[in-house]
């Protein structure tokens, strides 16, 4: 289910509300606006104003892309990715590989190895998040041999005027395009090219 609601009661005049939403239903910033909205609702303070509709933030995104500023926006984008290949041939042993299977991985960073990650990137003026974008990008290239690696990343996008208020997983995808490092093995030099 995209959401559940359970009221366990923890005495008999103490109860508790569990609400579990799935992400792509939620955002953080929705989970701030349900929960305050939630408990205006349930202590009776204040009115509540009539969310936004998510068809008027499709809308306004619609409008967007069909501005000038959108044709400019497309444009540069059909430019940055001209010539990459969304699917290179890898090589591998057994052919391509399938769909992934079902279910999540999850690799959970040991604190020691966090802290060397933010360490290492203050040194070089950058964050974690170029670090591993850089790892990623140039395992892809020596992996696929391609001359640049590019990855999809999801951003928050509230940039439009009635999006405050509004819950939902609202997302634009963000196109990195990175190219391989040179030589056999990335340097610092690289990375804050990548940056």
């Amino acid at each position: 289910p995209l959401l559940r609601v359970c009221v366990a009661a923890v005495t008999s005049n103490r109860h508790l509300l569990l609400v579990a939403v799935e992400h792509q239903v939620f955002d953080g910033h929705s989970a701030s606006i349900f929960m305050d909205e939630l408990m205006r609702a349930l202590t009776g303070d204040g009115d509540l104003e009539p969310a936004p509709t998510y068809s008027a933030w499709t809308d306004e995104q619609h409008e967007f892309l069909l501005s000038e500023r959108g044709a400019r926006a497309l444009t540069y984008w059909k430019t940055s990715l001209a010539g990459t290949s969304a699917y290179p041939e890898l090589g591998l042993p057994g052919g391509q590989p399938g769909a992934p299977p079902a279910g999540e991985a999850v690799r959970e960073v040991d604190h020691e190895t966090l802290a060397a990650l933010r360490n290492g990137a203050a040194k070089i003026r950058t964050t974690p998040f170029v670090l591993l974008l850089s790892s990623i990008a140039s395992a892809w290239c020596a992996v696929s041999e391609q001359a640049d690696a590019v990855i999809h990343s999801p951003n928050v996008n509230r940039s439009a005027a009635g999006s405050g208020r509004l819950l939902g997983w609202l997302a634009n995808s963000m196109v990195l395009r990175v190219p391989a490092p040179p030589g056999d093995r990335p340097d610092v030099d690289w990375v804050i090219g990548v940056r």
